[in-house]
């Protein structure tokens, strides 16, 4: 038989041992001792955190004979893992925990036949059948609608967990039903003394500083942690050193990272480009030096906040220290802030050039990110004077056309005006150069709506901003929004663009985009409404409501005879 990898072989067997989940673990266990377990958990997170082992657990602890109505001890809601179920979970065949890889079944029909599971038959060894959804998220449209009833009305001896990394793309109806538990990263100490562990018990040789790295090399997720330390292992001879873990994982942990900080902060120039173009000499690739760049100066800033930083060894702590004491705070923000952003990819691969020219900006100009001055007290604005009176406006024969409706060809260039503040118009009229927003009068307002303010339609515009759908950004399509009421239950929502409307309508097919436009809805509104979208035609919107053959004649020089009672 085949070695199991570290992270199958040291996976979690009880609440006690999951890492980093004290919140989870705490109220999955009380729910156990207390029998007050759903029926429907939705358990979501970065990857690598637990999710499909607290999942298992929670199989085992519904069924374990220790947990059951017929213990006599007190329990903590943690499996005793020496029971038959627990055994057979433990080894991967126990008949009463099912696991369904959503990723590769993922439509309807995948679905249909986990339901005739549940409702044909009930636990085969123990009390309880758990059903796990890995991956949940990749369910399709169809197989979520049809997942409904049974997450709401499941069997009584059912018991359904659903694992994500993206629990956004679940619908809503589906997270309604379940019990949500977020799980987080987990912080580097908790998953060093974790490695720790693991080292010991495989009879590893092992540094710390090679487990801090590793711990915060992996972003969290514990699996990626236990290959790399794996790999280091098996690569080195059962030893996990610091060279060995910078080596498989490209990192520099190059003093001169920290030297080449020291002289960017200090302001001298020759000596930063000195011992970069020494890095970039020695073969050394630009991405893993920039990240320990970068590492370094958080280091400074968090020194100097008095935070410190003490996953490092006292002799960089030391030196870390001494530059965060001899640095100004606006240098090192403005350094931070040109390293930080610096993106070395240039043309056909990485390249040392843009390091350079940010390291050349920093030390150029420092007096820009001076702290501003506090100014004194601006003067009362001076009352603006009275504008002059106008002429007034002579008298027009009515017996010819408009000026606004003469003929096209009769229309002389006029030259363009250059407005100064100075004159009359200007204080008068609007200026042409700002033009207002379309005002929302134009479009009628039926009886008995309630039309949206300026207030409401701000806050519902504020999360959609940015909010990206399938294809479009959702806050851009509703600038062409002409007017917004709600009548009852249905927000009504009017379009001068039919296009647009049909846009935002693809739009709020995909349920992503749906949930994000709802959400902003009912947090601007106060509650929940049905979407109406309608479009007006370009004419009403404007005002004229006239036909094209009747702009066309009036353009000609006809005049328009409103109708009056009796007049066909």
């Amino acid at each position: 038989m085949a070695e199991q990898v570290l992270y199958r072989k040291w996976r979690p067997q009880r609440f006690a041992d999951l890492v980093g989940q004290d919140t989870v673990v705490q109220t999955l266990r009380q729910a156990v001792s207390q029998d007050r377990v759903a029926h429907a958990y939705l358990f979501c997170g970065p990857r690598g955190t637990g999710k499909t082992t607290a999942a298992r657990i929670l199989a085992k602890a519904l069924n374990c004979e220790s947990l059951g109505p017929n213990a006599t001890a007190p329990n903590d809601g943690d499996p005793d893992n020496t029971c038959p179920f627990c055994i057979d979970v433990r080894e991967g065949r126990a008949l009463d925990l099912v696991e369904m890889d959503a990723a590769s079944h993922r439509g309807i029909d995948d679905v249909r036949s986990l339901q005739e599971r549940v409702f044909g038959a009930g636990p085969a060894q123990g009390r309880a059948k758990v059903y796990i959804i890995d991956e949940a998220h990749m369910l399709t449209d169809f197989a979520f609608n049809a997942l409904l009833k049974t997450l709401e009305e499941p069997a009584p001896w059912a018991y359904f967990v659903l694992c994500t990394t993206e629990p956004h793309k679940l619908l809503a109806t589906i997270v309604s039903r379940c019990q949500r538990f977020d799980f987080r990263r987990i912080a580097p100490k908790d998953m060093q003394a974790r490695l720790q562990t693991i080292c010991e018990g495989e009879g590893f040789t092992f540094e710390e500083q090679a487990l801090s790295t590793i711990a915060r090399a992996t972003g969290g997720s514990l699996r990626d942690a236990l290959n790399i330390l794996e790999q280091t292992a098996l690569s080195y001879g059962n030893a996990v050193t610091l060279a060995g873990v910078q080596d498989l994982l490209g990192l520099s942990e190059d003093p001169r990272a920290l030297e080449l900080v020291r002289t960017v902060l200090l302001g001298s120039l020759g000596e930063s480009l000195g011992v970069l173009n020494d890095v970039s000499s020695s073969g050394l690739e630009p991405g893993p030096f920039h990240r320990e760049v970068v590492e370094r100066m958080r280091a400074v800033l968090l020194h100097k906040s008095g935070v410190g930083v003490t996953d490092d060894s006292m002799e960089i702590q030391d030196a870390v220290k001494t530059i965060a004491d001899a640095t100004d705070w606006n240098v090192l923000l403005r350094a931070m802030r040109l390293v930080g952003k610096v993106n070395l990819r240039s043309g056909e691969g990485p390249s040392w050039l843009p390091l350079e020219l940010a390291l050349i900006e920093c030390a150029s100009a420092p007096e820009e990110v001076a702290p501003p001055v506090a100014a004194a007290p601006a003067p009362p604005p001076a009352r603006a004077p009275a504008p002059l009176p106008r002429p007034a406006p002579q008298a027009r024969p009515n017996n010819g056309p408009s000026p606004s409706r003469r003929p096209p060809w009769e229309d002389a260039p006029q030259p363009a005006r250059n407005l100064q503040p100075s004159q009359t118009d200007s204080m008068d009229e609007p200026s042409q150069t700002q033009p207002a927003p379309p005002p929302q009068v134009n479009i009628p307002i039926p009886e008995g709506a309630t039309a949206l303010d300026d207030a409401q339609w701000t806050t519902l515009m504020q999360p959609l901003k940015r909010a990206r759908g399938k294809k479009f950004v959702l806050g851009s399509l509703l600038l062409d929004c002409r007017a917004r009421y709600t009548k009852e239950d249905k927000l009504v929502l009017v379009f001068k663009n039919v296009a647009n409307r049909d846009r935002l309508q693809e739009e709020l097919e995909h349920p992503a985009s749906r949930l994000t436009f709802e959400s902003a809805v009912s947090e601007a509104l106060g509650g929940s409404y049905n979407l109406k979208l309608e479009a007006v035609d370009s004419d009403v919107a404007s005002g004229n409501t006239y036909g094209h053959l009747v702009r066309a004649a009036v353009a000609l020089g006809a005049k328009v005879i409103p109708d009056k009672e009796g007049l066909q």
